[in-house]
């Protein structure tokens, strides 16, 4: 079991001891948790690709999406659905994060963040925003963001991340988002010639569905042969993640090793 796996089935286990309430938007009794984190060395410790159960891949795709700065889908639905219940009548998704890094503030805040880290790799000004307090608090809307931002640093050679999350369903949504942020990490990191550091993921609200909790106490009981994965990227993984190169996902999948997962768990439901 990966360090990732351990910290993860831990904080699962304290979630399924708090009482359940009803959340009013989703008509769902959950249990939560306030103030969560998830810190792991992506030097040391390794990927955090969650190996308690069989993940699914479409966290690569995914983060290619975002790099591009594009908030249609009609690339990425080629590659995964996870996105196409947020969908718009024109096809586009208004959270789409990558389009609110790139586009949605009037400035390219990645490119922005990349050139400063460039010039100046002590700066502590790389902070990328995804929620947009014009709307996301006030206009109906089908997705607002969960990660709501993330900052970049550089200490010692190595590019840290602090994502920071608003909402968490830790069935689904936190596995997912941990490994995409741990990729995207370890892309900007090439891109700067720098090591990937330190990933840490600070959660508002940590929370499992009252209808996921038999899902979640199984999926803990559990015991994997993972020790350690690791990712050695594809020359140019940046730069051919924002112009949507098809070849690198599969180029991505087969440059992790160590990823020994447990059975894949189906059918764990997701509250809309």
């Amino acid at each position: 079991m990966n360090r990732f796996d351990k910290q993860y089935a831990d904080s699962v286990r304290h979630i399924l001891r708090q009482p359940a309430e009803l959340n009013q938007r989703t008509n769902h009794a959950v249990r939560a948790q306030a103030g969560m984190t998830i810190r792991v060395d992506l030097e040391k410790d390794g990927f955090p690709l969650l190996s308690l159960r069989k993940m699914p891949w479409s966290f690569v795709p995914e983060v290619m999406w975002m790099l591009s700065g594009v908030k249609d889908l009609h690339w990425l639905s080629q590659h995964t659905k996870i996105w196409d219940s947020f969908a718009e009548e024109d096809g586009t998704v208004t959270a789409a994060y990558g389009n609110r890094w790139r586009n949605r503030f009037g400035v390219d805040q990645l490119a922005e963040v990349i050139q400063k880290l460039d010039q100046d790799p002590s700066s502590r000004h790389g902070v990328v925003m995804a929620w947009d307090p014009a709307t996301d608090l006030t206009v109906p809307q089908k997705n607002v963001p969960c990660p709501v931002m993330f900052t970049l640093n550089v200490i010692a050679g190595r590019l840290n991340m602090h994502l920071v999350v608003r909402s968490n369903d830790m069935a689904l949504g936190h596995p997912t988002d941990v490994a995409g942020y741990a990729l995207l990490t370890h892309m900007l990191a090439q891109r700067l010639a720098l090591m990937p550091g330190m990933l840490t993921v600070s959660i508002s609200n940590a929370h499992v569905y009252e209808n996921q909790v038999p899902f979640m106490e199984e999926l803990v009981s559990r015991e994997t042969r993972t020790e350690e994965v690791r990712l050695k990227l594809p020359k140019d993984a940046y730069s051919r993640a924002v112009a949507l190169d098809p070849s690198l996902i599969r180029e991505i999948k087969d440059s992790f090793s160590g990823y020994l997962p447990g059975e894949p768990m189906k059918d764990i439901p997701i509250a809309m």
